[in-house]
């Protein structure tokens, strides 16, 4: 097997871990069920740990489908000699008085016939039980040639999420012998280890993860953008695979999939070329079935050129591109945080940001239930799918929805501090920066926890605006041409003009586009290809505007409130926000 140097950064952690002797219980999380590179080979995760324990262990995998399942005879012969009760101290014949079954195994040796052993313990229970006695009864640990491995698949199944009032006698029982192993340095010196494997640490019951406790924890990562590239290039130099697109483009598309996805859709391409359509679509499904209510992954459908007005934003979001694509990530924002009323552009100038860099577009959805604990696992496992997405950005809309301030009452046992507190980590990974842009979006920045808006958390805090004149004329251009909808109008401002005065102060981005649609609408059903001044004039007529205009002035005045820095707000603001200062 391999030498230190090539191993995984995750299996050196653990060796080191070995060495240190502070515990005897290890948790490995994240893609325990993917392939591990090794020697420049790839071998599944499962194989490739029992491999490398069983060079200085006795190796044992116990989970609750397969029982207990042994690297070697004399594994499985510690393990059923400890089912016997001891003999040591015994007078000879008289241990044959203290167990039946030795007596009738006796006499059916002398029979010349062998006795039938007895069934290995299923339960986690008995099974912890069992490990025990092997580890620490000095006559059982004389049947081990080297120090026990005990690796407990599906951990999550043994000591699951729940809360110690919920927990059944025998997961009670499961849980504190864990515990207690973690510390007992018997175990320890012994040389023996324990070590827990799950794809969702949030998933593992908690008490497990304190440090107090001792457990030590340590992620298999999911593949990153060379790791994907070099497993690709691994798999077409040994099989006649076809593709539509090169292998850095197969590796970049293919973020968020495991090795074994990826493998999956190569060994398809045998059969027909593998097209970027077929990726995208294999991923949309996949993350639909695993992150089901938690994110949704967009494909950005246009760039910040195609976004009407909003110049001042559009232009720091340029900067944002050029820094990203020059690799300084000393230029590119912690997080933003997006601020105004509905419908002006917060969304679409986020995607549009996203399809100029380059980057996967995700939008994060609110992952609160109503049974206890469920909210934190659900985050957790959304944030571990965002690291394998990486690089992306992340969308949170309607932010002031998904958590409460702290100062303010929410009944929720806790839930939001914890979701805020799981995000601040996330997002203040150092080792993320620049390839995660953190976007929040909210019509009441006044709602947010003040801790999501000092700098640093929040690098800018943008204002968005009603559109002004211009910006309308723009709006309905860009939507128009993007849109592939012809109009016969030179540049809208004679519509924009009807509109103003049809509807003034209170028409969004948002509702020109609708606006759009509906005058294509009115055309079409005239037998026309073309919209004409009047459908737009007769639609404008018929719109009711969704706000009105004191609930949207009060947004914006929210959003200036928290503006971060004035080379966002146009002048036209300053004018009713108080002569220069937000009220």
């Amino acid at each position: 097997m391999a030498s230190w140097q090539e191993l995984p950064e995750w299996a050196q952690e653990l060796a080191e871990h070995f060495k240190g002797g502070e515990s005897a219980l290890f948790i490995l999380h994240g893609q325990v069920f993917d392939y591990t590179r090794v020697n420049g080979d790839y071998l599944p995760f499962r194989h490739f740990l029992g491999h490398w324990l069983a060079q200085s262990r006795q190796v044992v995998f116990y989970n609750l489908g397969l029982g207990l399942e042994f690297g070697d005879a004399a594994g499985e012969n510690a393990f059923r000699q400890a089912l016997e009760p001891p003999t040591q101290g015994l007078a000879p014949g008289e241990e044959d008085g203290e167990d039946v079954s030795r007596v009738r195994a006796r006499a059916l040796r002398a029979l010349g016939q062998q006795p039938q052993a007895k069934p290995l313990p299923q339960s986690p229970r008995e099974v912890l039980q069992l490990a025990e006695r092997v580890m620490t009864a000095p006559c059982r640990q004389a049947c081990l040639s080297q120090p026990l491995a005990l690796v407990l698949e599906y951990a999550e199944t043994i000591v699951p999420a729940v809360d110690l009032g919920s927990m059944g006698e025998p997961d009670r029982a499961a849980l504190v012998t864990l515990l207690r192993w973690a510390r007992q340095r018997e175990l320890v010196e012994a040389g023996h280890v324990i070590i827990l494997t799950t794809g969702n640490l949030a998933e593992l019951n908690p008490n497990l993860l304190l440090s107090r406790h001792g457990a030590q924890i340590i992620e298999v990562p999911p593949p990153d953008q060379a790791a994907r590239l070099h497993f690709i290039e691994h798999l077409l130099a040994s099989g006649a695979c076809q593709l539509e697109l090169s292998s850095q483009g197969l590796a970049n598309l293919a973020a968020g999939l495991s090795l074994q996805v990826v493998r999956s859709l190569l060994q398809q391409s045998r059969r027909a070329p593998l097209t970027m359509e077929m990726v995208r679509k294999k991923k949309k499904d996949l993350l639909r079935q695993e992150l089901v209510g938690l994110i949704e992954v967009i494909e950005p459908r246009f760039g910040l050129e195609e976004i009407g007005g909003l110049e001042p934003i559009k232009d720091y979001f340029s900067q944002i591109v050029q820094a990203i694509h020059a690799g300084d990530d000393k230029l590119v924002p912690r997080g933003i945080t997006m601020m105004g009323p509905p419908g002006v552009g917060k969304t679409a100038l986020a995607e549009a940001l996203a399809r100029d860099i380059g980057f996967n577009f995700v939008k994060l959805l609110n992952p609160r239930t109503k049974w206890v604990g469920e909210s934190e696992r659900n985050f957790f496992k959304a944030l571990q799918s965002l690291r394998s997405l990486t690089p992306l950005v992340v969308v949170e809309d309607e932010a002031d929805q998904s958590e409460h301030g702290r100062d303010e009452y929410s009944g929720d046992t806790g839930v939001s501090n914890r979701l805020r507190q799981m995000r601040f980590e996330f997002t203040g990974d150092p080792a993320i920066r620049g390839k995660v842009l953190w976007i929040r979006i909210t019509n009441r920045p006044d709602r947010l926890d003040q801790a999501d808006l000092r700098s640093g958390r929040s690098s800018e805090r943008i204002p968005f605006f009603m559109p002004d004149f211009t910006e309308k004329c723009h709006i309905f251009q860009v939507v128009a041409r993007r849109s592939h909808i012809a109009c016969d109008c030179a540049d809208f401002a004679d519509i924009t003009r009807y509109l103003e005065a049809r509807h003034p102060e209170v028409i969004t981005g948002a509702d020109i586009e609708e606006l759009v649609f509906r005058a294509y609408r009115v055309a079409r059903l005239a037998g026309r290809d073309q919209a004409l001044p009047e459908d737009f004039r007769q639609v404008i007529d018929d719109f009711l505007p969704p706000h009105q205009t004191e609930v949207l002035r009060h947004m914006e005045r929210l959003a200036l409130n928290q503006c971060s820095s004035r080379r966002f707000v146009p002048d036209r603001v300053w004018s009713w926000a108080g002569g220069g200062e937000a009220e």
